[in-house]
């Protein structure tokens, strides 16, 4: 940068601290009041984040239909399914990074719950066949409704081990999954996957992957798990479960 009335560069400063009085603050009241600040700069930052991030989560949301909420613990913990949760929008890219769905992939969204997955596929502009399935009939009617006017989308009711094969393809080639089951209810899956899908070559996504142990020591599946990064301090891993194209 010129510095004005001479011929002389500067580097460009940075920002201005907004509290330059207290930069090497001593001990006592002005520490005090330098760490309030700090604090008060980091929570309005945050602040302002989260009402950015809560606003395009809004926007998508209503773009396909209505505000998707998180719903009350399932009514149907006795069979190892676990609460409808939503999977955040901005994990969705780190899961399902360009190129990772081809074409001619169909696509199954385990307990999809309101159906926000199904909403960020369709915003990426996928035209595949998408089935949603959801335990509970009252929350997949309300996402059955909501998304009655895509003809490459159905969702469906009832328990996935059972669907399979049927309402769920033959021919599916990706599972998504953010922790639906309990740990047995996920033997139980595993075990009609490899029945149904035997010889075929299927990636199960599985986001917050509680239970991918039980995967690990299987030869008929490759297991990755992966990290969304560092702007995710919680949830931040899932994992690639691939069942290996002719696998016994």
């Amino acid at each position: 940068m010129r510095v004005p009335g001479t011929g002389e560069h500067t580097a460009t400063a940075e920002a201005p601290d907004l509290w330059p009085c207290f930069s090497n603050p001593p001990m006592g009241g002005r520490r005090f009041l330098y760490d309030v600040s700090v604090r008060t700069q980091k929570s309005t930052s945050g602040r302002l984040a989260r009402a950015v991030k809560k606003a395009r989560t809004a926007c998508l949301d209503l773009r396909y239909g209505g505000l998707l909420n998180k719903s009350p613990e399932s009514r149907y913990r006795h069979l190892g399914a676990r609460y409808s949760a939503n999977t955040d929008y901005d994990a969705l890219p780190y899961i399902f990074p360009d190129g990772s769905i081809k074409p001619s992939d169909v696509l199954v969204d385990v307990g999809c719950g309101f159906g926000r997955v199904i909403n960020w596929w369709l915003s990426r502009g996928l035209r595949n066949q998408i089935v949603g399935v959801e335990l509970d009939p009252d929350i997949a009617a309300k996402t059955r409704c909501r998304l009655r006017r895509y003809a490459n989308v159905a969702v469906v009711t009832g328990d996935v081990v059972e669907l399979m094969p049927g309402p769920i393809p033959r021919d599916a080639t990706v599972f998504y999954l953010f922790h639906p089951f309990e740990r047995p209810a996920m033997q139980r899956f595993k075990a009609r996957v490899e029945e149904v899908y035997r010889g075929r070559r299927l990636r199960l996504y599985y986001y917050v992957p509680a239970h991918a142990d039980l995967f690990d020591d299987d030869p008929q599946w490759e297991v990755q798990r992966r990290s969304l990064g560092s702007p995710w301090p919680h949830r931040q891993e899932f994992a690639l479960l691939t069942l290996q194209a002719g696998a016994a």
